[in-house]
């Protein structure tokens, strides 16, 4: 499992939100959660879905939603 969060800034800002199909140009960082393939059976895929489920509720006060092109679990 792993966790990857992408600053944004510089770049990211310089088009109007409304310019493309990334609307958060003015957010801090996303945020992107991975389970590994080797994580099967049932045990092992409840824990990843357990720890998918609290990353999204760790967070889920400040996130304003998903990008098409990172996958998410909706």
């Amino acid at each position: 499992m792993a966790a990857i969060v992408d600053p944004l800034g510089g770049a990211a800002v310089r088009p109007a939100a409304d310019a493309t199909t990334f609307p958060w140009r003015d957010a801090l960082a996303d945020n992107q959660w991975y389970v590994g393939l080797g994580y099967t059976g049932k045990a092992n895929l409840r824990r990843a879905a357990n720890w998918l489920s609290g990353c999204h509720r760790s967070i889920g006060s400040t996130s304003v939603g998903g990008y098409i092109n990172i996958p998410g679990a909706e």
